[in-house]
């Protein structure tokens, strides 16, 4: 159905939106001008004397880009029009319970939200959804015919789906969907439920692939309109993130370079959560000049910081593993009182360097020796060579040989079962 909207050049009576400056910041302007334009009708109201247009201007803060949208708070006030406003606490004078239902109706409402309508309709719904929250308080600035008190949430549910509340209010053709928005705000700030911004980060679960320490993390947010920043500045040098959008569900991989300095530690990523339904973008204004209505400033396009998490990039311990890759007699075979020797090549394949540590050859035939190596690099190799004299036997005699790498098991390994090498000769 073709939606037909009256629109009238008369300055009416402004409507709200609101929320506590409790709530709300401090404005960075000190002083603005609010403009008025657009008096529409999409409901009619009953003061006793039959139905009427139930007129509702929009307001805004002239001269910003983007606009910031405006709401008027005293029904019964007159409309600015171009009039100077400065940041006041004019809330002051409303209980908790009314402040905090103002703040559900701003947060819900336009300009952060259309509920599916077009953002004239929107507007318009929030700005009454206002005048129904303030009059059903006793707020002496509304007129009666907007509160709506008497029906509870289930009645006026009922009620707006058939496009008139009682004798008071009702839509005209074609916006029944508009009143049924006013009204769920209207019944979202009867419940006193304030929008929950969050952000969830998981830990990482750190493990070794490459040269690097891997691990992933996820990332949901919820009533963040702006996303998220993520700072990685917690991590060590070289680090990387992948998989990064900023929006919720971004499955992060935290890559982190595998070295000594970087083992088992614990590093931090943290994600930031913007919206531009906080109280960082809510402001509240008062007139210069007393005849005016009181407003309350929406600033939809910028997004502040809503809540910040952080979690513990824990990475793995990393270790020696010292193995004997070669065992080599100088010869084969010996005659007997010639001289022998034998060289173990020890290598440490694991990826920590190793601290000092002992290589012992035994033998069941010859004495056992020992010898000390004070450092070895991961990845390198270091010779130790062990001197004999060969033995006379009455006929050919094979001998065998051991090495152990760490013998007496100083280092701490991550395979501590590869540390031996046996050879032969004659």
């Amino acid at each position: 159905m073709k939606r037909k909207k009256k629109i009238f050049i008369s300055v009416a009576a402004g409507v709200v939106l609101l929320v506590t400056l409790i709530l709300f910041a401090s404005s960075a302007l000190a002083a603005v001008s609010v403009g008025t334009r657009n008096t529409t009708n999409m409901f009619d109201y009953n003061g006793g004397s039959g139905w009427k247009d139930l007129k509702t201007p929009e307001h805004y803060i002239v001269g910003t880009s983007p606009e910031q949208v405006a709401y008027c708070l005293q029904h019964k006030n007159d409309s600015p029009s171009n009039s100077s406003y400065n940041d006041s606490d004019i809330l002051g004078t409303y209980s908790a319970r009314v402040q905090t239902g103002l703040r559900i109706i701003f947060e819900n409402g336009y300009p952060y939200s259309t509920g599916g309508l077009t953002a004239t309709e929107a507007r318009y719904a929030t700005a009454n959804a206002v005048r129904f929250w303030l009059s059903e308080n006793g707020d002496s600035a509304q007129y009666n015919f907007t509160n709506l008190g008497a029906y509870s949430d289930s009645q006026l549910r009922s009620y707006a789906a058939g496009g008139q509340i009682g004798s008071k209010i009702r839509a005209n053709s074609g916006y029944t969907d508009v009143l049924q928005f006013s009204i769920e705000l209207l019944i979202k700030a009867r419940s006193q439920g304030l929008m929950t911004h969050s952000i969830s980060l998981s830990a990482p679960s750190m493990s070794i692939s490459g040269s690097y320490f891997v691990g992933t993390a996820r990332v949901y947010t919820t009533n963040m309109n702006g996303g998220y920043v993520l700072n990685t500045s917690g991590l060590p040098s070289g680090s990387s993130v992948s998989g990064y959008t900023g929006q919720s569900g971004d499955t992060l991989t935290i890559w982190v370079p595998m070295s000594e300095a970087n083992a088992n530690r614990s590093f931090s990523i943290s994600a930031t959560g913007r919206d531009n339904r906080t109280r960082s973008n809510m402001f509240a204004y008062a007139p210069t000049k007393s005849s005016l209505q009181r407003v309350i400033v929406a600033k939809n396009a910028i997004y502040n910081d809503a809540q910040t998490v952080w979690a513990a990039v824990n990475t793995p311990q990393i270790y020696a593993d010292l193995t004997v890759t070669a065992l080599t007699p100088n010869a084969s075979t010996f005659e007997a009182g010639s001289p022998v020797s034998i060289t173990a090549t020890v290598k440490n394949q694991g990826l920590r360097s190793a601290g000092g540590f002992y290589v012992s050859l035994t033998s069941a035939d010859l004495s056992t020796q020992t010898k000390y190596v004070s450092a070895l690099a991961a990845g390198s190799s270091s010779n130790v060579t062990f001197s004999y004299t060969a033995g006379q036997y009455a006929a050919d005699k094979t001998i065998t040989v051991t090495a152990t790498a760490d013998s007496s098991g100083a280092v701490v390994e991550s395979n501590e079962s590869n540390n031996t090498r046996s050879a032969s000769f004659t």
